[in-house]
Formats: C-alpha cells, sequence, structure tokens
C-alpha cells in the first residue's frame, strides 16, 4: 500500500496518467465533465468536458462532433453543412437534432413511391445528385427511420428488396 499511496494522492489533483518506459504524461483534471446514462461524453448545451486553459470539445452520445452542431439551435442548423459531414454518426446526430422533416423539407425531397403509412421513398438532391431515401416506420416502437438505398430504385418493394439483398421484393407470409 505504502507504494501507491504516491499514485493514490496524485490522483486527487490530476486527470490522466498515461505512463511510458521513460516518460510519464500527467493531465489536469477537466474543470467540466458531462455524460449520459450510459456513461458516454454528452452535452446538449456545451462543451462535454473543458480544462482549466479553456480546451474542450463536444460530444453527443459518445460521439465527438464539431462544435457548431451543439452550438447551433435547431432552426438555424444548416441541411447542406450537415450533409457534407464526413463521418456518419455525425451525420445522424446532426439531423435528429435539425429534425428529419426539416431535413426532407431542405433536400427538396419529392415523394416517389408509397407502401401503406409504413413506408416512403423520397428522391432528394444533394448536391445536384439525385438520391434515393427510404422512410420506415418502426413496427415494434414509435420511430420513423431512414435509409439511403441505390438512385436507381424506383419503388418501396424495390427498395426493401435492396436493403436485405434480394433482387426483387417478396411479401411476408405475417409480419412479426
Amino acid at each position: 500500500m505504502d507504494k501507491i499511496r504516491p499514485t493514490i494522492e496524485l490522483s486527487k489533483d490530476v486527470g490522466w496518467i498515461f505512463p511510458y518506459k521513460d516518460l510519464c504524461v500527467l493531465t489536469e483534471k477537466p474543470i467540466s465533465l458531462h455524460l449520459n446514462a450510459n456513461g458516454r461524453l454528452h452535452n446538449e448545451k456545451g462543451p462535454c468536458i473543458e480544462w482549466p486553459d479553456g480546451w474542450n470539445f463536444y460530444a453527443l452520445n459518445g460521439v465527438r462532433v464539431p462544435a457548431w452542431i451543439v452550438t447551433t439551435s435547431a432552426d438555424k442548423l444548416d441541411p447542406k453543412k450537415i450533409m457534407k459531414l464526413p463521418n456518419a454518426e455525425q451525420r445522424v446526430l446532426a439531423i435528429k437534432k435539425l429534425g428529419a422533416h426539416n431535413m426532407l423539407e431542405a433536400l427538396e425531397a419529392k415523394s416517389i413511391s408509397k407502401k401503406g403509412s409504413e413506408y416512403e421513398l423520397f428522391e432528394v438532391k444533394i448536391e445536384g445528385s439525385k438520391e434515393k431515401l427510404l422512410k420506415m416506420k418502426n413496427p415494434s416502437e414509435e420511430k420513423i427511420h431512414y435509409e439511403f438505398v441505390e438512385p436507381q430504385i424506383k419503388t418501396v418493394n424495390e427498395a426493401l428488396a435492396y436493403r436485405i439483398g434480394w433482387k426483387t421484393f417478396k411479401e411476408p407470409i405475417a409480419k412479426t
């Protein structure tokens, strides 16, 4: 216990310790740290972690995001800027904040096929290219999901076949 006591005392004043063979890196303790219920870095109002020198970063549900996603109000988010994000997880979080219906409007979405109230296929314009987006109602919970499908797809059935790897869609005998 005597050998570890200095480390315990040190841990009261520092954040992280990175020991190497000939070097040890210590960080200051953060002045703020925000986590979600699952223990992931998360703050919808500001940086999720910040140090005394002002260095910080932003994350939503454990995904590091550019500060503008957090600091810009939902009604001021630019859908075109969101679509240019190279990271798919960041795009999903930004679209969730903006609202999928607002995103569809901004992308000039045009409904081209429907299947009941559960599925709808949209054609959207992204940087001058026409893409296809399938809207799906989750049957087991109150959620709507969106998924991009191949641009040549013209119907909901073709989109459903594509997403499960079939050439043509076959109606299920029963839904589970």
